[in-house]
């Protein structure tokens, strides 16, 4: 009797941890999916900037060139 119960606790316990594995497999993957959609949202940002600082630069560019010419 003694060995049965430690058994079926044993399998409970084993039982337990199967399942607190697949929950922490389930958050480390909603963890990596925020990460994923945040550094995306980062990396979308930082174009937005680069390419508007871009922008600025060529029109800068341009202009002095114009006025270069126009002397």
């Amino acid at each position: 009797n003694v060995s049965s119960v430690q058994a079926a606790a044993a399998a409970k316990a084993a039982n337990t941890t199967v399942a607190l594995t697949a929950a922490q497999a389930s958050a480390a993957a909603t963890v990596l999916a925020f990460q994923a959609a945040a550094n995306a949202t980062v990396a979308a940002a930082a174009l937005r900037v680069a390419t508007t600082v871009g922008a600025a630069t060529d029109a800068a560019t341009i202009a002095a060139n114009a006025d270069i010419a126009a002397r």
